[in-house]
C-alpha cells in the first residue's frame, strides 16, 4: 500500500529555447510537442489554447523540438531536469512553474501498512520533510527547488513559540 506523507511531486513542465517562454499563456495558438497519452496534454491544450503535437517517444518529440517543429516540449519536469542537467540541452530551459503536482509516495507491502514497516516509512517521509533533507538533496544535485518540496518543509515546522514561557 502507499503510505503518507508523500515525499515528492512532478508533474508537467515545458522546456524550451532560454527566453522564448515566460508564462504558460505564451503557448497559446502554438504548437507544443507533447508525449502521446499523457493525462495532461487535453487539459493544457484547453486551458492555455495551444496546439499540442503527439508523438509516440520523447526522443521524437525532443527531436522535432530542436528541428523548430514546436515551440516548447510538455512533460513531467523530473526527465527535463535530468535532461538540462546532462549538458545535452544548451540553451534550452525549463521555462514555466510546474502544474497540476503529483506527488510520489512510498509503497510497502498492504499488510505492513499500518504495522512496523509502512509506519518507519511514513516517519522517514516525514522526517525528510521537517528536517529539510529533501531541500538540501535539491541542492547537492542541482535539482530546481520544488516549490511542492519546500511547501511541505514549511508545513512540518512545529511552532515552539509556547516553549518560551514567560510574557
Amino acid at each position: 500500500g502507499i503510505i503518507e506523507p508523500a515525499y515528492w511531486s512532478s508533474g508537467p513542465t515545458l522546456l524550451a529555447k532560454d527566453g522564448v517562454i515566460k508564462d504558460w499563456k505564451d503557448i497559446a495558438g502554438k504548437p507544443v510537442c507533447g508525449k502521446q497519452g499523457n493525462y495532461y496534454n487535453k487539459q493544457v491544450e484547453t486551458e492555455y489554447d495551444a496546439t499540442i503535437i503527439s508523438f509516440t517517444g520523447n526522443t521524437e518529440a525532443k527531436q522535432a523540438l530542436r528541428d523548430g517543429k514546436c515551440i516548447a516540449w510538455l512533460y513531467d519536469d523530473a526527465p527535463i531536469m535530468a535532461d538540462l542537467a546532462s549538458g545535452e540541452w544548451e540553451g534550452y530551459e525549463m521555462a514555466v512553474p510546474v502544474l497540476y503536482d503529483n506527488p510520489w509516495a512510498a509503497a510497502v507491502p498492504l499488510p505492513e501498512v499500518d504495522k512496523a514497516w509502512g509506519v518507519f516509512m511514513s516517519g522517514m517521509a516525514y522526517r525528510w520533510q521537517a528536517s529539510g533533507k529533501l531541500v538540501e538533496l535539491e541542492k547537492k544535485w542541482k535539482v530546481k527547488p520544488s516549490d511542492w518540496v519546500a511547501e511541505q518543509h514549511e508545513k512540518a515546522q512545529w511552532d515552539t513559540s509556547y516553549l518560551q514561557g514567560g510574557n
